[in-house]
C-alpha cells in the first residue's frame, strides 16, 4: 500500500528531533506548521486512497484502448501518460475550464521533474525517467512533445499531479486564496468535486 508507506514515513521524527531542546524560534515553528499541514494532507490523500486508485486504474493508458496484440511490439509501462492525465482533467471538467494546456503541461511535467511526496530512491527513478539529471532537471524539455508520449505517471506521480491540480486550480484568483489558504483546503475542496 504505497499511500500506508507515505504516511508511515511521513511521521517518522527527522534525526536528532528527541535530542532537541525545548526552546523553538520563529524558525522551528514555521517548520512544525509546514509539517503540520503536510501530515494533514498525506491523512487526506490516504482518506481517499480508494478514489485516487480507482482513478488511476480507470485512466492508465492499458485501459484506455484496445491495441492488436503483436509479437513485435512490448507491451507498454503501466502509469498515466499525458493524454491520459488531460482526459481525467477533461473528464471532469477541469480541463480546459480551470486550466490551460500550459498549465497542464507544467503539472504533467513537475510531477516528474520535483516530486513532492516521493521517497529519495523514487525522486532517483522519476529524474530518471524524465532524462534529467540528480536533481531532476531535464535535458531536453523542447516543446513537450516527447514527454507526452514517453513518460507515464506512476500511482504516486498520480496522486502529486492531482496535488499539484489542486493547487493551480485554487491559486487563481483572490477568493480561492481567502476561502482555502493552505493546501489541505484546496486538496480537499477538488477531491470533494471529484467524488
Amino acid at each position: 500500500n504505497l499511500m500506508g508507506e507515505a504516511h508511515e514515513t511521513m511521521y517518522m521524527p527527522p534525526p536528532g528531533a528527541e535530542d532537541e531542546e525545548d526552546t523553538e524560534s520563529g524558525d522551528e515553528e514555521e517548520e512544525r506548521e509546514e509539517h503540520r499541514i503536510l501530515f494533514a494532507t498525506v491523512d487526506l490523500l490516504c482518506a481517499n486512497e480508494h478514489v485516487l486508485r480507482y482513478l488511476f486504474t480507470r485512466y492508465e493508458d492499458r485501459n484506455r484502448a484496445p491495441h492488436a496484440k503483436s509479437t513485435t511490439t512490448p507491451t507498454p509501462p503501466p502509469g498515466i501518460s499525458f493524454s491520459g492525465f488531460r482526459s481525467f482533467l477533461h473528464e471532469f471538467e477541469m480541463f480546459p475550464t480551470f486550466l490551460a494546456v500550459s498549465q497542464l503541461q507544467t503539472i504533467f511535467d513537475e510531477a516528474f521533474a520535483v516530486p513532492l511526496f516521493a521517497t529519495a530512491r523514487d525522486k532517483e527513478d522519476a529524474a530518471t525517467a524524465f532524462g534529467g539529471g540528480a536533481r531532476g532537471t531535464p535535458r531536453n524539455r523542447g516543446d513537450g512533445a516527447s514527454s507526452q508520449t514517453t513518460r507515464k505517471l506512476t500511482f504516486i506521480l498520480f496522486v502529486e499531479a492531482i496535488v499539484r491540480t489542486a493547487l493551480t486550480i485554487f491559486n487563481s484568483d483572490e477568493r480561492d486564496k481567502k476561502q482555502l489558504p493552505t493546501i489541505v483546503e484546496k486538496l480537499s475542496a477538488l477531491l470533494t468535486f471529484i467524488n
